[in-house]
């Protein structure tokens, strides 16, 4: 409470009990203004706690309730301590009499003891009635008021009310038309859900060895396999064939996969039913679940629940988009991915490893290498001088060329001689067509230039036919298929890892968060139907004009999702310490019941104005007040009222001759635009006017209490 805050104790009654709060709440300077409401009959059992009172208050109003008798010396009997902080209003009827200054009354009053009540709570009217009041004789006043409340009638504000009500529960036509797909909670579920960039096994634990392990394996197996086909493989003194390299390789990936599919078959049953236990799992090598920001997940949900309700979301569908994004995320420590994961099966791919497919000569490169021998071998029968010896060698360099090339492929199939042989007997043929067809007449220097390009060109022909015809055998083993399929594993055994387990007690803190969400989301939109329905069971109700209607929708909006709110917030403090907060359902409907019933008793006894208790003011009731105050006539004659004019005084009709008029003091209270050009007391949603007439002289006394018991 600040400085200027009014605190009303209403000491009729239980007073002790009242008092001793009164004095704590004093005492640690809780607040330094109050408003005392006491009985005339218990002003003498109540002296001494007035006297406490007076001692501890900044300032008060002593309003004192109730008939006098003048005929027997004063009628207020007060004790002096007092009046160091407190001006008196004496309140002789709670209804009181309308009054215009003469010896009669004018009629019942319409103004009481509650209207006065109400205005005094106000910090400024507190302040200038009690100014005001000090000044006069005594510091003793009767007051007279009337006022004009500038709020909306109550009947037609729970008409609108109840229109507010329908479209939140989604009761009859046209409030279906908020049940669109979810947007702030489904922003919610997934950035929940989704998954860190990338996590992989532990370095340097067990699991993470087994991926290692298949990486040098093809790492290996490739370096082993890339001089296959270049000049080692051909020239060199043995024929390589690296059947262990392969060999490893598929034992490492198909280790791998096994890994793998256990991994994540164990990563299910261990979220689903704890075997193994998650810490056995770190342990071989999985990464640690990240931890729930329990704070922050609540955050974001509020602000997502808040967001989807402002956006005037029916109670029932979000319910039912909670529940499902709830079980997209994972229901508790159970189903926590929606689509399962199928790694690929490495056994086709790493058997052509194990057991290397013969590497084939023919028919092809072979049947180029017979046009190419038949060529040559006929290039070199048609040279002059040369031919005839030099036809016979390029057949036999064919021959030994393709038999040596045969020999080193890294694994050789049959009919290798045959490949030899033919290729002699087509050469043959070619040499014999040269011969028989006569040379060709060149220089000798030219022929001779011929034939050594005609005995380079075999070798080169040949080596070039073996190396196409390995780099294909090569290629057919899959090596670079399996190394493909290898990382294939790995993204999808990672993706599982984040998936599945890195992100498993978010999704899961979240699920649970989500599935309380949506029950209390359905209780409230049960209390807020059974409202609805007593509303609809009444007779006909009007509703205000236009621009009121408009304004009081948007109030009623506003607190009835600040209810809901307020009925989320003891879960939203369990999600925030991390504890899987499910209430009873009986207990969460009879808390939504106190809320609304409070809110709406709040209703039946405050104006629409005043913002109930726990829902922020501002904002649409601004609005709301601004739009009143603006209705209120510009000539209404309480802007000006005086002491002569016809006020409800609060007093019996026989009391009038006690008062004094014609001193009388006037405290004029208007909204704030208006407050400042007439010297009012400025108060949002009153407009009104205070008479604030003195005692005739000799009925009140201020006195203290004497050591003999008596009073001076």
């Amino acid at each position: 409470m600040t400085e200027e805050t009014v605190m009303r104790a209403d000491l009729r009654g239980s007073a002790s009990r009242d008092v001793g709060l009164l004095l704590r709440e004093l005492a640690v300077g809780e607040f330094r203004n109050v408003v005392l409401v006491v009985e005339t009959a218990s002003l003498t059992t109540q002296r001494q706690d007035l006297e406490k009172i007076a001692l501890k208050a900044g300032a008060a109003i002593l309003v004192v309730v109730g008939p006098v008798a003048a005929e027997h010396g004063p009628v207020l009997d007060l004790p002096s301590v007092l009046s160091r902080v407190a001006a008196v209003l004496w309140v002789g009827a709670d209804e009181g009499v309308r009054w215009t200054g003469g010896s009669q009354p004018a009629g019942p009053g319409r103004a009481g003891l509650d209207d006065l009540l109400r205005v005094l709570d106000q910090p400024k009217v507190f302040r200038k009635v009690r100014e005001e009041v000090l000044g006069l004789p005594h510091q003793t006043a009767s007051p007279g008021l009337e006022v004009e409340y500038l709020t909306v009638d109550p009947v037609a504000a729970g008409e609108v009310k109840a229109e507010v009500l329908r479209r939140l529960v989604a009761v009859g036509p046209a409030t279906r038309s908020a049940d669109h797909e979810s947007t702030a909670l489904k922003a919610f579920a997934e950035a929940v859900g989704a998954p860190p960039k990338s996590a992989g096994f532990v370095p340097g634990s067990p699991l993470a060895a087994v991926e290692g392990a298949a990486a040098d394996r093809l790492a290996a197996a490739s370096r082993a396999l890339a001089p296959v086909a270049g000049v080692r493989g051909l020239l060199g003194r043995n024929r390589m064939l690296p059947k262990a390299a392969l060999a490893a390789v598929a034992d490492a990936v198909e280790n791998q996969f096994a890994v793998a599919k256990g991994t994540i078959a164990d990563i299910d049953t261990s979220l689903g039913r704890g075997v193994p236990p998650p810490t056995e799992l770190v342990e071989r090598g999985l990464p640690v679940p990240e931890r729930v920001d329990h704070d922050a997940l609540t955050g974001d949900l509020r602000a997502a629940v808040a967001a989807e309700l402002r956006a005037k979301r029916t109670l029932r569908s979000l319910a039912a988009q909670a529940q499902k994004h709830g079980s997209h995320l994972g229901v508790s420590r159970g189903l926590v991915s929606d689509s399962a994961v199928t790694l690929p099966d490495p056994g086709p791919v790493v058997d052509r490893l194990r057991a290397p497919a013969a590497c084939q000569w023919l028919p092809s490169p072979q049947s180029y290498v017979w046009l190419a021998a038949l060529g040559t071998a006929a290039a070199a029968g048609w040279l002059p001088a040369i031919g005839r010896l030099l036809g016979p060698l390029v057949v036999l360099l064919w021959v030994v060329c393709v038999a040596w090339a045969c020999h080193r492929l890294p694994a050789p199939a049959t009919g290798a001689r045959w490949a030899a042989a033919s290729t002699g007997v087509v050469g043959a043929i070619g040499c014999a067509c040269g011969l028989l067809s006569g040379p060709v007449p060149l220089p000798s220097a030219v022929a001779a230039a011929a034939g050594v390009v005609l005995v380079l060109a075999v070798p080169a022909i040949v080596a070039a036919a073996w190396h196409r015809s390995v780099t294909r055998w090569v290629r057919g083993l899959g090596l670079r298929e399996v190394g493909e399929l290898s990382g294939s594993q790995v993204r999808q055994y990672r993706t599982a890892i984040s998936e599945r387990w890195i992100t498993v007690e978010r999704r899961s803190g979240a699920a649970n968060a989500l599935f309380v969400l949506s029950e209390v989301l359905e209780v409230v939109a049960e209390a807020y139907k059974v409202v609805v329905d007593d509303h609809d069971r009444g007779p006909f109700r009007p509703v205000p004009q236009a621009d009121t209607h408009a304004l009081l929708t948007r109030v009623f909006e506003h607190d009835l999702v600040e209810l809901v709110l307020t009925a989320l917030e003891k879960r939203f403090a369990g999600i925030a310490a991390g504890v899987s907060y499910h209430d009873d359902r009986a207990v969460t409907e009879r808390q939504v019941r106190d809320l609304l019933g409070d809110y709406q008793d709040h209703l039946k006894h405050r104006s629409v104005v005043d913002p109930p208790p726990g829902v922020p003011g501002g904002g649409p009731r601004d609005d709301l007040a601004a739009g009143l105050r603006r209705a209120v006539p510009a000539d209404l004659w309480l802007w000006n009222a005086t002491a002569r004019d016809r006020l409800t005084q609060l007093c019996l009709a026989g009391d009038l001759r006690l008062l004094d008029l014609d001193g009388s003091a006037m405290v004029h209270v208007a909204p704030p635009e208006s407050a400042g050009a007439t010297g009012a007391a400025a108060v949002e949603d009153v407009v009104g006017a205070l008479r604030l007439t003195p005692l005739r002289p000799g009925l009140v006394a201020w006195t203290v209490d004497t050591a003999k018991g008596g009073r001076r």
